[in-house]
């Protein structure tokens, strides 16, 4: 009877095959630019919030979602990364700081599995995770945006079962959501901005940098 239990509660585990589909490649470069000397750090203060909205079947999922303790993790590493602050001065919650860094986090997800889902019929999956960075000054105007994001794919069916150890389901989506946010920190680090701050914008600077 145990082993039968056993069988039963290892159903959920069996065949199940993780990937990482694709990722921005700029995460690549991310271990060189933290490695490469930075501006000396302003006195200027940053206060940074992380939104995170899950989406499944291209419909937002109620209630509001969770944010991740990884996520408010990275995306403050993201800030220490540019180098343009001091770490004393990266707050979630200070008063008129001179700058507000916004991280808005998406993730799509094609489906969740069952508990016997891949039993009969194959089960496929894939999870996007995409990290949208905005930076605004003191006065709320846009100085910079970046965005980098990463996919991984997962399957489930009894014939993937000699394939599970290859490769864990949650490692894939730890590895496509981990390179999201360190793609996002290349491009602040360079000022890769997908939004041009306005000319002469002095206030803009230092988070381009």
């Amino acid at each position: 009877m145990k082993y039968l239990l056993a069988s039963i509660l290892l159903i959920p585990l069996a065949g199940c095959v993780g990937t990482v589909g694709y990722y921005d490649r700029a995460a690549d470069d991310y271990s060189a630019a933290v490695a490469a000397p930075k501006p000396v750090a302003t006195d200027h203060s940053v206060r940074y919030v992380v939104n995170f909205e899950r989406r499944t079947q291209h419909e937002t999922l109620t209630p509001v979602s969770v944010v991740p303790p990884e996520y408010n993790r990275w995306a403050r590493g993201i800030i220490k990364d540019t180098g343009v602050f001091k770490r004393e001065n990266i707050h979630r919650r200070t008063e008129r700081p001179d700058y507000y860094f916004i991280f808005n986090v998406t993730e799509r997800t094609t489906g969740e599995p069952g508990t016997f889902t891949g039993i009969l019929i194959p089960f496929f999956r894939t999870r996007e995770t995409i990290v949208r960075l905005h930076v605004l000054d003191s006065a709320g105007r846009p100085a910079a945006d970046f965005v980098g994001s990463g996919e991984s794919f997962y399957a489930r069916h009894t014939f993937l079962l000699p394939a599970t150890p290859f490769y864990w389901p949650g490692a894939s989506e730890f590895r496509a959501q981990r390179n999201a946010f360190r793609a996002v920190a290349v491009k602040a680090i360079a000022g890769k901005s997908n939004a041009t701050p306005p000319a002469g914008d002095a206030a803009s600077e230092p988070a381009a940098e």
